[in-house]
């Protein structure tokens, strides 16, 4: 309808409000940079420091072209347990069983040679690797040629004050092309520790 919608947050954990940032874009939507917020309560009004937030609002800029354009295709979560669930037939699974890891696929409707975006949220306190399945035939129909890791950098203040001088933001976003083993239809990969809590893979279709 043309219409936006922002959302804000009321914490004062930092990394709880990096996740909830990163799972807001990761679902297509928006969030406040976290400045000046209104806890209620009488708590006092929280602001957020630069280096706790700019990775990531930085991360955000760096990849506006997988981010425009995008919609919702699947969702999963590592909470869902693998005994229980018919994971061949999924785009996305995980390999086991553990809290709080999320996986938002988004694709652009009716392209569909278009690069399809997996966004990774690890909502634990204490982030680790993790094993991903993607179902190839779920993808494309020719197959999955590459998978890319893009995850936000830590904080320089020379860089992001360089980024928003001049407009340029790719420095501002770290990138890795993933292995994978292919087990029939699936294609299985190791995603390392996501140190800032969110992490986009792009999948490349084949030609």
């Amino acid at each position: 309808m043309g219409k936006a919608q922002v959302f804000t947050f009321s914490n004062d954990r930092d990394w709880l409000v990096q996740k909830m940032i990163a799972a807001t874009y990761a679902c297509g939507g928006n969030m406040l940079v976290p400045w000046d917020v209104w806890q209620g309560g009488g708590k006092d009004r929280y602001f957020g420091k630069p280096e706790q937030f700019a990775p990531i609002y930085g991360f955000v800029r760096a990849v506006a072209k997988w981010l425009d354009g995008y919609e919702d295709a699947f969702y999963t979560t590592s909470q869902d347990e693998p005994r229980f669930v018919e994971t061949e037939k999924l785009p996305v699974s995980f390999d086991d069983y553990r809290r709080q890891v999320h996986a938002f696929v988004r694709a652009k409707q009716g392209n569909k040679s278009a690069p399809i975006v997996v966004h990774l949220i690890d909502w634990h306190v204490l982030m680790e690797p993790f094993g991903l399945r993607l179902n190839e035939k779920r993808f494309f129909k020719k197959g999955i040629a590459s998978i890319q890791l893009l995850t936000p950098t830590s904080y320089d203040e020379f860089l992001h004050q360089k980024a928003e001088a001049s407009g340029d933001f790719s420095n501002l976003v770290a990138s890795q092309t993933l292995d994978f083993q292919r087990d029939g239809n699936l294609l299985r990969l190791k995603i390392p520790k996501l140190e800032n809590h969110w992490g986009i893979l792009i999948v490349m279709p084949k030609p």
